[in-house]
């Protein structure tokens, strides 16, 4: 019971620092979550697409869309019962808000606003290790039975 506690606090704290990543707008700087907001109505409608090769402000709305699937699924893990389910919400929300993020920052050699959202990052990606590392280890059992056939299989001593 103390581990999912403990998972769920790290999980409040992915999508926190995930919310207040730093992005550049206009002349000035907003965090993640405005930007979210400002693009919802933008992203629902069919005036986003993926390209790598734009400027960083034609990059925010689709960088907006992954990290608000990410931020979704990672709250929606918050009220699973089952580990496993729990588990594969986690992993599968941080692979969208870190598909936001690598999308939002992929031109961090060329421009400051992509380098300031990968400065203002490192929180969430400390964190979301941490999870990762948690979750994971957790069901490495799990894992190691699936590999082997789904079968246990004991060793006898010599």
């Amino acid at each position: 019971m103390q581990a999912n506690r403990n998972i769920k606090r790290m999980v409040i704290w992915a999508l926190l620092t995930n919310m207040l990543i730093l992005v550049g707008i206009g002349n000035g700087t907003g965090f993640m979550i405005i930007v979210e907001a400002i693009f919802i109505p933008l992203i629902l409608n069919d005036n986003f697409y993926f390209s790598l090769n734009d400027t960083y402000t034609q990059l925010l709305p689709t960088a907006a869309m992954l990290s608000l699937i990410g931020q979704f699924l990672l709250g929606l893990s918050l009220f699973r019962k089952t580990k496993l389910s729990q588990a594969l919400l986690i992993v599968t929300g941080l692979l969208f808000a870190y598909g936001g993020l690598l999308y939002l920052t992929i031109n961090a050699g060329q421009n400051n606003e992509s380098l300031t959202g990968l400065i203002t990052a490192v929180p969430f990606v400390c964190v979301s290790v941490l999870i990762l590392y948690t979750t994971v280890s957790g069901y490495a059992y799990k894992i190691e039975e699936f590999l082997q056939g789904g079968e246990k299989r004991y060793h006898l001593p010599d």
